[in-house]
């Protein structure tokens, strides 16, 4: 990384660390915090993804590093000041976590990045600091004596015990494993085609200098390395951003749900399935709802969808939905843990709890219950979250309860025909995916079918 191109400009080093600081300090959300830093900084495109990646890298390290620096520091990491607190995270997990290169260099600059943010007094300590962890990496990240296995999982892979010991038990300790190392690793932007062929998308991306590959099984689904924002295909609006495992969710419908179906996206956040839908429908009613007035008004842009704000269980209904019910088709995207998106969101390993996984649990269930009157007999409702904890999958319909409904797997007939479905399909007829082996987000998708 380098220095900043306008005079007084930040290091990419400082920048990192102001972002870093803002996450584990101050509690905010990686993708937020890194935009709007970014957006301020005079960086070059290098330096941008430089930035990124060692602050994405070193929230996904954060356990072994805090064990580091705890073994290194005489009074410990949380009594250390804030604004070092960063640097001292930033320096080990690039000097010796990282394969960016020698560590005596990047020691230097992470050095030299905290003397120019006011850290002058503090710098020799950190450099001290830093240099031991480096001499001593062999003992200093060793796991703790008499570790549990879930203990030295997490040492190794970025989790707290609760979360690595729930993903040994599903997967054992080579599937666990390999589900990190996807999670870990950058993740990829993939776009959904919108209109035209994907094809014609491939090729104004690739104009823009956007290299891009067709997802293995989600057709319509672009992986892609450049600056997907910045192309004319994602201003025109021939592509949008979306996760393929996202992209899946609107693909578990049916193709044809008749001639103007109604549709209904439940917790529709900032409107990216609603989307979907809209392209994938275009004669469909849409209600989109969400608790969140600020994130539907962003569903200004399409104008089918009808945005209405609830709290999915609280009665009366709103008059939006009660007006359009019954629908034809309803995706619950519920709030969840969000376990499966650790590669875009690194900081969740570490503010969620088992406490969360019941409650959430809880909620989801309310809401499916709550959703599943308002679509007509014959109707269709796709369960989903991103995650993969039992309590908040087949945990929610089994406490719900499937009477008068049916558990239906996608297939060809059922579902768009081309997707690769029947590879994710798990024991009891619903999409498990795991990053490691669907190259998605992880999600879980379960489509019921209402039989009376």
């Amino acid at each position: 990384m380098t220095r900043g191109r306008g005079e007084g400009a930040p290091t990419a080093w400082q920048v990192a660390a102001r972002c870093l600081a803002r996450i584990t300090d101050d509690g905010g959300y990686s993708q937020r915090v890194l935009q709007a830093e970014l957006g301020r900084a005079e960086l070059d495109g290098r330096d941008r993804a430089a930035v990124t990646r060692s602050v994405y890298g070193t929230l996904a390290d954060l356990r072994a590093v805090d064990l580091a620096l705890d073994r290194a520091l005489d009074r410990g990491l949380v009594s250390t000041d804030p604004a070092l607190r960063a640097y001292l995270r930033l320096g080990v997990w690039a000097a010796t976590r990282s394969a960016t290169g020698p560590a005596g260099p990047i020691v230097n600059a992470v050095v030299d990045a905290a003397r120019r943010d006011g850290l002058g007094r503090q710098s020799g300590a950190l450099n001290g600091v830093l240099r031991r962890v480096e001499r001593d990496a062999g003992v200093i990240f060793a796991p703790p004596t008499r570790a549990t296995a879930a203990a030295a999982f997490g040492v190794a892979h970025g989790l707290p015990d609760w979360i690595a010991e729930r993903l040994l038990a599903q997967l054992g300790d080579d599937g666990a494993a390999q589900a990190m190392a996807a999670l870990n690793a950058p993740t990829p932007v993939v776009v959904r085609v919108r209109g035209g062929s994907a094809t014609d998308a491939s090729s104004a991306l690739a104009s823009d200098g956007v290299e891009v590959t067709p997802h293995a099984w989600v057709p319509g689904a672009l992986v892609c390395r450049g600056d997907v924002a910045a192309s004319r295909a994602h201003r025109d609006g021939l592509v949008a951003i979306q996760d393929a495992g996202a992209q899946a969710v609107a693909l578990a419908l049916p193709r044809s749900l008749g001639a103007e179906p109604r549709l209904l996206d439940v917790c529709a956040g900032i409107g990216g399935k609603t989307r979907a839908l809209a392209d994938r429908y275009p004669s469909a009613t849409l209600v989109a709802v969400d608790v969140a007035e600020a994130k539907l008004a962003g569903l200004a842009d399409t104008p089918r969808a009808v945005p209405c704000v609830w709290r999915v269980g609280d009665e009366p209904a709103p008059a939006e939905l009660r007006d359009t019910a019954p629908f034809d088709a309803a995706i619950v995207d519920a709030p969840c843990t969000a376990l499966g998106t650790l590669g875009r969101h690194p900081e969740v390993r570490w503010r969620r709890s088992a406490d969360d996984v019941r409650e959430l649990a809880a909620v989801q269930a309310r809401i499916v219950r709550s959703i599943m009157p308002l679509v007509r007999p014959g109707g269709w409702l796709v369960y989903t979250v991103c995650t993969w904890t039992p309590e908040e999958t087949w945990g929610v319909l089994d406490a719900v309860g499937t009477e008068g409904w049916s558990v239906a797997s996608p297939d060809a007939g059922t579902a768009e025909p081309g997707v690769g479905w029947d590879a994710h399909v798990d024991g009891r007829g619903a999409l498990t995916l795991w990053p490691h082996l669907a190259a998605t987000d992880g999600f879980f998708i379960a489509r019921l079918r209402r039989t009376e």
